[in-house]
């Protein structure tokens, strides 16, 4: 008799999702390198945006073109900010992910130790079997051997 694992459709679910919270906390991590990329490059952009005000402003300005200076460093700092709190919410989707992806795993372990377990107890009942089949030969044979039908 073949070995069948009793369990067998929910260790399958228990593999499916734990692909499925890797295929998440990949996704999260994507999203937060991204968005810290993006922080990144609107920081050089500022950076770039104050130099070129420091030489406008050695230059002179007209009053116009101060009030542009000054709701662009305020544009800036909103969205840096903005930038910093997506972030944030980045990191944190990324460790929810990573605490899921453990007790996804956790549960597909469980039920690869309740297969383990119970294969052992397959080859157990198996040899016990054997061991009887075993016994009841020798006994049909030290019967024959006897010369003898006691039966």
């Amino acid at each position: 008799m073949a070995y069948v694992f009793q369990y067998v459709r929910i260790l399958k679910l228990r593999e499916d999702e734990e692909q499925v919270k890797k295929s998440e906390l990949a996704k999260a991590q994507y999203l937060r390198d991204r968005a810290q990329a993006d922080l990144v490059h609107l920081q050089e952009e500022k950076a770039n945006f104050d130099e070129q005000r420091e030489s406008r402003l050695l230059d002179g300005l007209k009053a116009s073109e101060l009030i542009w200076i000054r709701q662009s460093e305020q544009w800036f700092l909103d969205a840096i900010e903005t930038l910093r709190s997506n972030l944030r919410q980045a990191e944190l989707e990324v460790i929810n992910a990573r605490v899921a992806l453990v007790r996804a795993t956790q549960e597909k372990k469980k039920f690869e130790k309740l297969k383990e377990i119970s294969y052992a107890r397959y080859l157990e009942e198996e040899a016990a079997k054997e061991a009887v089949l075993v016994d009841s030969l020798v006994t049909y044979k030290s019967t024959i051997n006897k010369g003898g039908d006691e039966g």
